[in-house]
């Protein structure tokens, strides 16, 4: 039995989303960091090292880094993120 289009649609759209133990979610963020008074220093060896932090922070707050971008003074992450972890922690 062949799939209707819907059904195919609907199908890639579910699959988009994460799923934990209690929820269905689909949590993007948006992140900038700038350097002080946007100085312009971030080299690309520099910038390298801080996807590659990047990555291995979200590796351990069970989150997703769907894309990092660096220029000579600003870094951009697209995260996706579970709803139990908070983007911003305060100590």
């Amino acid at each position: 039995m062949q799939k209707s289009i819907v059904e195919i649609v609907e199908s890639d759209i579910l699959n988009e989303y994460r799923r934990g133990s209690h929820s269905v979610y689909k949590l993007t963020y948006h992140i900038i960091f700038v350097t002080k008074y946007r100085k312009k220093v971030i080299t690309d060896e520099i910038g390298d090292f801080m996807k590659n932090y990047a990555a291995y922070l979200c590796g351990r707050m069970n989150s997703e880094l769907i894309s990092a971008e660096t220029d000579v003074d600003h870094m951009h992450l697209l995260i996706s993120m579970p709803p139990d972890v908070a983007p911003v922690k305060t100590h």
